[in-house]
């Protein structure tokens, strides 16, 4: 796999992405053991510079075990991200990647991390090396 500067080896999972047009719509789905750490851009649910997108919808799913962050709002406009539960999401559980993106919906998720920041091989839901 392409791996950051930083990692010799990367942890691979399934990812998803819709980019640059049209829209996507992942509803009441558990996804597990998602995302590619290490490899830029490849996350569990991810909105890729859609534009404006109301009809971009992620809601009601489950996500598990996730490898490196768990949604991904980028350059994406009036999407719905509601109801989701992320148990187990290393980096960020929802991620709004520039800022700049507007009249976006993120209601009613659940974030939960299972392991202490602490913890001296997991580091709470942290990626090492990385801002988060």
């Amino acid at each position: 796999c392409r791996c950051a500067s930083f990692r010799s080896t990367c942890t691979l999972g399934l990812h998803t992405i819709a980019a640059h047009s049209g829209t996507a719509r992942i509803r009441n789905t558990r996804v597990e053991k998602c995302g590619q750490r290490g490899v830029e851009g490849k996350y569990c649910l991810h909105f890729h510079k859609l534009k404006y997108c109301p009809d971009c919808l992620y809601e009601n799913n489950a996500i598990e075990s996730g490898h490196q962050r768990g949604i991904i709002v980028h350059g994406t406009h009036g999407s719905n991200v509601s109801n989701n539960v992320l148990y187990g999401v290393r980096g960020a559980g929802i991620y709004i990647e520039d800022g700049n993106e507007m009249h976006n919906s993120i209601e009613y998720n659940v974030i939960i991390c299972p392991w202490a920041l602490n913890d001296p091989s997991l580091h709470g839901c942290t990626v090492p090396g990385t801002s988060n």
